[in-house]
């Protein structure tokens, strides 16, 4: 394998992250692909098997890094505003420029809270950071894979994930590790009770972030809950600042999501009356609402009257969607 190949791939996984950085998604997926397949006529060619073993890992790392190109990034995110500000500020700025971080004893945000109703975008916010973030693997969980019906067994998943991303980085220089727990008011709750399991999984849980922030580990913990009330008073000192309120979209932002979602609508669309009429309802259900409107317009359009989305067929969505609401609410 000559050294000339070589440098020309790292050449090019050079120019791919640095264009990933600066977020030009485009040309980057195209330097991502050109180093996977100068790496794995590499490979092909290389008779050593540890040199083999190397090149497939790296190969799989741009892998990743092209379907984060691919994904949604924070343009697709509609409003989250405090969100993208934290981590453009607070993680990115202190990556980006680790000299100058060093010299002010600065490090990444270890711990952020996101608090909110359900279906205001949280998960999707924390993709699209990810996808953002060339250096960054998401280890995302459910609160119900770590609780287990024995006593201890639930602390013991909590501090085997956060092992899993410790190993992540330590094979890694330079590289983070982003721990994403939804519903963490799961096993984040009050310990004024006597549930000695909630009580064990809250202590595994402040002992990990602990040794996350004191040992200045690049692993950046995630939760959300959508009842912050119910947390515990201990856990949430852990996160200081960086607790963000995702709200429900307002006006504007209705008017967004919908748009981005209707890619073939009507220009006669009087969207602030649309916007008046989804007032209270969440990302998730104007998601809905645009699928089944874009979904009605596709099967007219099959039995001979193609056209756009139009206003009537908006207003119809959303009354179904509200009427749903209802009905969830009314059973809970």
């Amino acid at each position: 394998m000559s050294d000339y190949n070589l440098e020309n791939l790292q050449v090019l996984i050079k120019k791919a992250t640095e264009l990933h950085v600066e977020r030009n998604f485009t040309e980057a997926i195209d330097y991502y692909k050109g180093a996977m397949k100068l790496g794995l006529s590499i490979y092909d060619e290389s008779k050593n098997e540890r040199e083999k073993k190397e090149l497939s890992t790296l190969i799989l790392k741009l892998s990743k890094n092209l379907d984060k190109c691919k994904g949604p990034n924070f343009d697709d995110v509609v409003g989250l505003e405090d969100f993208k500000k934290l981590f453009r500020e607070n993680i990115f700025a202190v990556v980006r420029n680790r000299k100058m971080a060093e010299k002010y004893k600065v490090k990444a945000n270890c711990c952020i809270l996101l608090q909110g109703p359900p279906g205001t975008g949280k998960s999707y916010g924390i993709k699209a950071a990810v996808n953002e973030f060339p250096e960054a693997q998401l280890f995302e969980t459910k609160v119900s894979d770590l609780i287990d019906a024995y006593i201890g067994n639930t602390g013991k998943n909590i501090d085997k994930l956060f092992n899993k991303a410790k190993e992540y980085i330590n094979e890694r220089e330079d590289h983070y590790a982003i721990i994403f727990i939804d519903e963490i008011d799961g096993i984040a709750r009050s310990r004024k009770s006597d549930d000695k399991g909630a009580k064990e999984a809250m202590s595994s849980l402040l002992v990990n972030l602990t040794k996350v922030d004191e040992e200045n580990l690049n692993i950046i913990f995630i939760g959300a809950t959508n009842t912050p009330d119910e947390l515990d008073a201990a856990f949430l000192s852990r996160f200081g600042n960086n607790i963000v309120e995702i709200p429900l979209p307002d006006t504007e932002a209705r008017k967004m999501i919908l748009k981005k979602n209707l890619p073939y609508a009507s220009e006669d669309i009087n969207w602030d009356k649309i916007s008046l009429l989804t007032f209270g309802l969440n990302g998730r259900d104007l998601k809905f609402i645009a699928k089944d409107a874009n979904k009605k317009a596709f099967n007219n359009a099959i039995e001979g009257e193609e056209g756009p989305v139009d206003e009537k067929v908006l207003e119809d969505m959303i009354k179904i969607a509200i009427d749903r609401r209802k009905k969830i609410a009314n059973h809970l």
